[in-house]
């Protein structure tokens, strides 16, 4: 039985690992996992966290973690942006309700400063 899906920062970590460590090994070429791959995954995941999670739990976390680094090449590269003392990025309001997905609450939380 599979359970509900746990991404915690540490299993997210773990899960990023596994996912390099199937890249590394020839389970994943172009972006695309092999069947063998996503078993392989599967299992190491489970392994390491006690979760049991499937291919369409771990296929959203990917889509998720894709989505945040996309998101976060914009916040290094989009022009007009500015840097607090503290290294966070300063944009208008306008700017984050046009970037940001209203929808995806962790998105817009993590990096709106």
């Amino acid at each position: 039985m599979k359970h509900k899906a746990n991404w915690t920062v540490p299993n997210t970590k773990k899960f990023y690992d596994i996912w390099c460590h199937e890249i590394a090994i020839g389970n994943c070429t172009k972006g695309v996992m092999s069947k063998t791959g996503w078993r392989d995954l599967i299992r190491r995941y489970q392994a390491a966290t006690g979760l049991v999670h499937d291919r369409e739990q771990i296929a959203g976390r990917l889509r998720q973690l894709k989505a945040q680094w996309a998101f976060c090449n914009k916040l290094r590269y989009a022009s007009g942006l500015g840097r607090s003392d503290d290294g966070t990025v300063e944009a208008t309001d306008a700017w984050w309700k046009a970037n940001t997905n209203v929808n995806d609450l962790s998105i817009s939380s993590e990096f709106q400063h």
